[in-house]
């Protein structure tokens, strides 16, 4: 009804229900509108950081692999990210020449003239090669919103987006052509199609399910972790089912000894996943058949290598099968083995001033306390809090997502690789999903915590701001913030090489003088116009030194090529920079002695 003079009697159109409905709409679009950021927020990173370590390989090898089909080169990460970066280069007729693939200083130089005799320049083509991995970003922020969704309504969707979305870690490596992002999304991927395997089990689920775990195994080798995060629940949760409540039962459970669905179900299950995994992972390396090895090497092992040369027959079926036999994906096996010997050799590494090869079993948890923004781990804290009471919805799924954050951060706890942060991106993405929770409180009850709810994510939204778009050297405040970084962690954690371009600015402003430099990276620093004189190791200079916080703290120095390792450069801790740039490289003003 309207009265006289137009006013409405049933106060439809009073201010709290136009608030009501302008506060459903900004809920609608919230979701949308975050997602939009992500390239606003990552584009400056694309613009402003130089190549990184890995970055020179992987968009190079990428490149080789659609030129000659051979997957040889940087085995030891699958294709599938490297791939997306190289393809659109190749149809702007950015493609890299071809070598033997077999032949190392051939693959070299085919890297060389990728990046330094094309028809666009090096920085020209990293960017082109890095735009692909912001809508991979994209697409697992969106999925991280809707399984959150499914779980804690709208709104625990859009916290844990928003959580995702100004994650420095995120955002750092999002503007990097690397497998961390990707093995991320896909991890989560077969993730939640596992669980509609657990709820709903079929054919096609079981197919859908195989199929996103090999997706992952292409993003990265870690997708192989799904394997034991998979057998971990089910045997968690049939036991939980079998002497707790009914109610933990799922429809997945009748596929598993004495379920109930029977052997064949079971093994015909177990197959289908298998066989789409196999044929996913296999038609990423593009159906390659070959021998495992052109030439098959003895084993270490002394008993079997005495074996080997005493019985022939042996010998020549073991040279067969290794140099003759075709099987399916060697690439993918070798790439396993590569791994595994790295794992066990180790890599050098700093952490809490400390150097070694084989790595700390605290870490990564460590390096995520640091790495992570204060409001965040405060949410985190919060939202575990009310899950260990029993506050708030409980749905079945947060179990599968707990077990994969443990299961995944324990199995990284024993890796010898302690390089970055990075790697452990699905135990990030899995927590931020579980953020959602918060959504689930009685916030009517308890309106303070609504307001620290949000005044939480909006500390979280400004430290991501303010330190774009140095995200890959953001620390916590609580350790002195990005400008310590360097006594605590360093490697792809805050110097990875990105900022050389940045120094070369930086040091034009200073009227480009001449410096001693020790550089962690894969460029010469003289394409840049830097003057410099390398930094000699295990020796004192005068006068200004610039030096990456990598090769302070691991004592690296970068030679024609080749890397030596050693603490070169611990004289130089005994005095304090004055200046950094982007947080990664360190100026030094070493007086004259007397």
């Amino acid at each position: 009804m309207v009265a006289e003079g137009g006013a409405s009697l049933d106060g439809a159109d009073s201010p709290p229900k136009r608030i009501a409905v302008w506060a459903r709409r900004a809920e609608r679009a919230a979701p949308w509108i975050l997602i939009s950021a992500i390239p606003i927020l990552v584009i400056p990173v694309l613009l402003t950081k130089s190549m990184t370590a890995d970055e020179y390989v992987h968009v190079a090898a990428g490149a080789f692999t659609l030129e000659t089909g051979s997957f040889i080169p940087n085995w030891e990460q699958p294709p599938l990210a490297k791939l997306v970066a190289a393809w659109p280069l190749r149809w702007m007729g950015i493609v890299s020449g071809s070598a033997d693939p077999d032949d190392s200083s051939e693959v070299k130089e085919a890297y060389r003239k990728f990046w330094f005799e094309n028809r666009l320049d090096h920085d020209a083509i990293l960017f082109r090669a890095r735009l692909p991995m912001i809508p991979i970003s994209m697409a697992l922020g969106a999925l991280i919103y809707f399984w959150a969704r499914s779980l804690y309504g709208s709104r625990g969707g859009t916290i844990s987006l928003a959580a995702y979305v100004f994650s420095p870690t995120i955002l750092g490596h999002t503007g990097l052509v690397t497998t961390d992002v990707a093995g991320a999304a896909g991890f989560l991927l077969a993730l939640r199609l596992f669980w509609g395997a657990c709820q709903t089990p079929s054919a096609v689920r079981f197919l859908l399910m195989g199929g996103s775990m090999g997706l992952a195994v292409l993003c990265k080798f870690s997708g192989l972790l799904l394997v034991p995060v998979m057998i971990v629940f089910l045997i968690g949760s049939a036991l939980r089912a079998r002497f707790g409540s009914e109610e933990h039962k799922l429809e997945i459970h009748r596929y598993l000894p004495r379920g109930g669905a029977g052997r064949k179900a079971s093994l015909r299950a177990v197959g289908i996943v298998l066989a789409a995994a196999l044929v996913i992972t296999w038609a990423g390396y593009a159906f390659e058949t070959a021998p495992l090895s052109r030439k098959a090497r003895i084993p270490k092992n002394k008993k079997l290598a005495v074996l080997m040369y005493t019985n022939p027959a042996l010998l020549k079926a073991y040279q067969f099968v290794g140099e003759k036999l075709p099987v399916p994906i060697p690439s993918f096996f070798r790439g396993l083995d590569r791994l595994r010997k790295h794992n066990r050799h180790g890599h050098h590494a700093f952490f809490l001033g400390e150097r070694s090869k084989m790595g700390w079993f605290t870490y990564f948890p460590v390096a995520f306390i640091l790495k992570t923004s204060l409001p965040l781990l405060l949410l985190l804290g919060i939202a575990g809090i009310t899950w260990w009471t029993g506050k708030g919805k409980r749905p079945a799924a947060e179990s599968l997502l707990l077990v994969a954050a443990v299961t995944y951060l324990l199995i990284a706890m024993t890796s010898g690789i302690n390089i970055g942060v990075r790697h452990i991106l699905v135990f990030y993405v899995v927590l931020i999903v579980l953020l959602g929770r918060l959504a689930t409180l009685n916030l009517h009850r308890w309106k303070w915590m609504g307001i620290a709810l949000g005044l939480l994510l909006g500390w979280h939204a400004v430290e991501a701001i303010r330190i774009s778009p140095h995200y890959l050297a953001y620390f916590q405040p609580l350790t002195g913030g990005p400008s310590q970084g360097y006594r605590y962690l360093v490697d792809s954690n805050l110097d990875w090489g990105q900022d050389l371009q940045n120094l070369a600015r930086d040091l034009e402003q200073r009227d480009s003088p001449e410096v001693w430099l020790a550089y962690f990276g894969s460029l010469d620093p003289s394409i840049y116009g830097i003057k410099y004189k390398p930094l000699p190791p295990d020796e004192e200079v005068e006068g200004w030194v610039v030096i990456s916080a990598s090769a302070l703290q691991l004592g690296v120095v970068v030679k024609g090529g080749r890397v030596g390792s050693g603490d070169a450069f611990a004289w130089l801790r005994k005095h304090e920079p004055f200046d950094s740039v982007g947080h990664s490289i360190l100026y030094y003003q070493i007086p004259v002695r007397e």
